[in-house]
């Protein structure tokens, strides 16, 4: 309803922004430091705000607006950590105060490899590739000097609409001296997070 406190011709954003993960963990995602960007359709930056930092009420002209939130950084190819985006469409009303929440999901997936006990006393060197298809390339090696350990985690970013399965290549050598190559291809259909 009308909200005697807004002046003609303004309305109001009561915002909230949240952070989901694909699994879910006990832990949350703080969204305290990612920047809050208020924008016209024809995006003309309005207001920016960090989210701790974001007032009870955000008054605005009537019309219609984007509202976007994002992790305190920005997104690359490859990275060390979890990036997360989300965005949302709104609409000002005269002098009425709009609740939106925006949602930002993980926009890069975490790649996670791991040696089994079986492939490591099986394979004394190792070259394991993973290509998107586009001009980066992950590459983990492994040339028999001490004990081959789990590489951490990446944080890669799969172009939407582009990327849709990524291709496993693996050059080994058998404790025996044989090399054996392998391919396999993974759809996103096929990751278990």
């Amino acid at each position: 309803g009308s909200e005697l406190d807004l002046a003609e011709g303004t309305g109001a954003l009561a915002l909230t922004v949240d952070a989901k993960e694909p699994v879910s963990t006990k832990a949350g995602i703080s969204t305290s430091d990612f920047p809050v960007i208020i924008s016209t359709e024809e995006d003309e930056i309005i207001k920016e705000y960090l989210v701790k930092d974001l007032p009870e009420k955000i008054s605005l002209e009537i019309g219609k607006y984007k509202v976007e939130a994002h992790s305190p950084f920005e997104l690359e190819k490859e990275m060390d950590k979890a990036y997360y985006a989300g965005n949302a469409d709104l609409t000002i009303i005269n002098q009425v105060t709009s609740q939106v929440k925006v949602t930002c999901k993980r926009q890069n997936c975490r790649i996670r490899l791991n040696y089994g006990n079986d492939f490591r006393s099986a394979f004394k060197s190792w070259t394991i590739t993973l290509n998107d298809g586009s001009e980066s390339v992950l590459e983990y090696t492994y040339d028999g000097q001490g004990f081959p350990s789990n590489p951490e985690d990446v944080y890669w970013y799969f172009e939407p609409n582009v990327v849709d399965k990524i291709k496993v290549h693996i050059d080994a050598v058998t404790n025996e001296g044989q090399r054996i190559s392998d391919d396999r291809i993974y759809a996103k259909a096929d990751a278990f997070e």
